[in-house]
């Protein structure tokens, strides 16, 4: 993202850790830690062009001793593997960047137009190296005419960072960075209801040979981190809601669902006492949140996009009343009161205006889909259960529907998204447990991150709790978890033709040999040659004989079952419990109206 330059390094404290699920054997967990403090920043260096003027005539305002074109290089608090460039031109250029240290270069798009005074950031650098940087400037019609020269040196990966284990076939593995979100839990022996885990959380970004070249980190957690069409990356930031930042890690934008801080244990969550610091960071809010009011849902958990008109899209939560019938028929022997919690996809405006929702209590019957976690001790929080426990929810544009991963009861629904402002009540279908379409193959269990292909199948992360046929305590028959791809043909103008097959599934094995089972988090994405990136972000949760960690694994899909394994990131250890929600891979930072495409 380009701004105007700023003549000091912007402090504004990174947003870093994880949106997990609620932690049970068969949940997903979250929590979160403070993070360092940012380091001190060095005075920035201002370095003029010293490049001799070209053999053709130079425009004649480049003559002028007080048109000499300036780069000015700063340190990023927030990263240290990062800079920003400053340049006060002469006259509007094209910018072409390059930074080389010994066999690794960094190569950025030119500018997409002419510009005479602006900020650049330089990302994509490797630890502990001197870069030799190279900006090329060139008239709007393509005419050379300067190139400034600098230097810049990058600071080390803090020494927090949990260790990992690296390993691709490049001539077959997709290029581009993948975006990790790393979770190391400190304590999992500690986890309640209120407070999941405490846990130390940030973002990475490791390079196709492996090599760390970004990273985020800051106290709140945060999840779902997705990089939006104009460069930028969105995320869940628990408890504020949604934020918003660049590649530098500087706030663009934060969405909060105010709450009553009496009923909201020991978090403060409300416009007035939201806290302008955590300890080790500072300006915590850095840009005005805008609220999201409605009476329609309560919080943002698990997926928060921007979709490609400009808006949001995100799930929150609403608590339905039961009857006392409904509840001794969902939990027998349950003398407690509760009522349901439903999951509820909110569509609003960068200005926080609510556009539509969609609840799945209007299109789901509890009474014939009661979920199997109503009665799990762990998941009664404040006399309410989770009933639906959605993570994931998309927009389909062809299909001109709101799809949902609702893991408590193992179905991918579908809702219309209608043009109509307000609540959304028609459903479109469901498949998987109790599901309005018939099913060729083997149905999710627990499944996570939906994603729409572009023929419109439906890729997702099977995580595979309690999947029939299999029993943690049968060795001849283990839990296993899987990437799946279903083809939903929803295209007749009959719904009774409609059905969903299975096309492709994927399995692995784990470090000790057996079946690769995860019971909690995960992730699956097509990446752009076609490959599939799978995320285990949480294998072996809960084995006693194991410890939990994560597994990343890039696959040639094959057949209708398997692929070959040409990418693979592995983290955690005994006595160090490493769990990831998501890992995204993106072809570059460099994206959006202010680049040129490379090449």
């Amino acid at each position: 993202m380009l701004t105007k330059p700023r003549r000091h390094v912007v402090r504004i404290p990174l947003l870093l850790g994880v949106l997990g699920c609620l932690a049970a054997c068969t949940s997903d967990s979250d929590g979160a830690a403070p993070a360092d403090s940012a380091p001190e920043t060095a005075a920035p260096t201002v370095i003029p062009s010293t490049e001799a003027a070209p053999a053709t005539e130079p425009p004649t305002d480049l003559t002028d001793e007080s048109a000499r074109n300036t780069l000015t290089v700063l340190d990023n608090a927030n990263n240290t593997l990062s800079a920003q460039l400053d340049f006060e031109l002469g006259q509007p250029a094209i910018i072409t960047i390059t930074a080389v240290s010994g066999d690794h270069a960094v190569e950025l798009p030119p500018t997409a137009q002419a510009i005479d005074t602006v900020s650049i950031p330089l990302v994509g650098m490797r630890s502990d190296r001197t870069y030799e940087i190279s900006a090329a400037l060139s008239t709007a019609d393509g005419t050379d005419f300067d190139v400034l020269d600098a230097e810049f040196t990058t600071g080390s990966v803090p020494d927090r960072f949990v260790p990992y284990e690296f390993e691709s076939d490049l001539s077959r593995a997709s290029a581009g960075y993948t975006i990790i979100e790393i979770q190391e839990l400190l304590d999992p022996a500690s986890a309640t209801p209120a407070r999941p885990f405490d846990q130390f959380q940030y973002l990475i970004a490791v390079d196709n040979e492996g090599e760390i070249v970004w990273y985020y980190q800051n106290g709140p957690v945060i999840g779902a981190v997705e990089q939006t069409v104009d460069g930028t990356f969105s995320s869940i930031y628990w408890p504020n809601g949604i934020r918003e930042f660049d590649m530098l890690g500087n706030e663009i934008g934060e969405w909060i669902v105010p709450v009553d801080a009496e009923t909201a244990a020991d978090v403060e969550t409300t416009l007035d006492d939201a806290p302008d610091s955590i300890p080790g960071g500072t300006n915590l809010n850095a840009v005005d949140p805008i609220p999201l009011i409605s009476e329609d849902f309560n919080l943002i958990h698990h997926e928060a996009q921007r979709t490609v008109d400009g808006n949001y899209l995100a799930l929150s939560a609403t608590s339905h009343d039961l009857t006392d019938e409904q509840r001794a028929a969902i939990c027998p022997g349950d003398d407690l009161p509760f009522n349901a919690l439903s999951d509820v996809a909110v569509e609003f405006t960068p200005e926080g205006e609510i556009l539509r929702t969609w609840d799945l209590w209007d299109v789901i019957d509890i009474d014939d889909v009661p979920g199997e976690e109503m009665c799990n001790a762990f998941f009664a929080v404040d006399g309410a259960r989770d009933w639906t426990h959605a993570n994931a929810v998309v927009y389909d544009p062809d299909r001109d529907a709101v799809i949902f991963s609702a893991r408590h009861t193992s179905q991918v629904i579908a809702m219309q998204h209608g043009e109509d402002l307000g609540p959304q009540t028609e459903l479109l279908w469901t498949f998987g447990d109790n599901g309005t379409l018939p099913l060729t193959g083997d149905g999710p269990r627990y499944q996570h991150a939906v994603e729409v292909q572009d023929d419109g199948s439906i890729l997702l992360y099977d995580n595979g709790n309690g999947r029939p046929g299999t029993d943690p305590a049968d060795p001849e028959n283990p839990p296993y978890s899987r990437a799946v791809l279903y083809d939903v043909d929803d295209r007749s103008d009959v719904p009774a033709d409609w059905q969903v097959t299975q096309l492709w599934e994927h399995r692995t094995d784990d470090v000790d040999g057996e079946p690769l089972f995860a019971a909690f988090i995960g992730d699956a994405d097509r990446v752009s040659n076609g490959n599939v990136l799978i995320t285990h972000g949480g294998a072996d949760f809960m084995n006693p004989t194991s410890f939990l960690h994560t597994r990343i694994i890039e696959v040639v899909p094959d057949g209708p079952s398997g692929g070959d394994i040409v990418w693979q990131f592995d983290a955690g250890a005994p006595g160090q419990f490493v769990a990831t929600y998501r890992a995204e891979r993106i072809d570059s930072f460099y994206i959006g109206p202010e680049w040129a495409p490379l090449g």
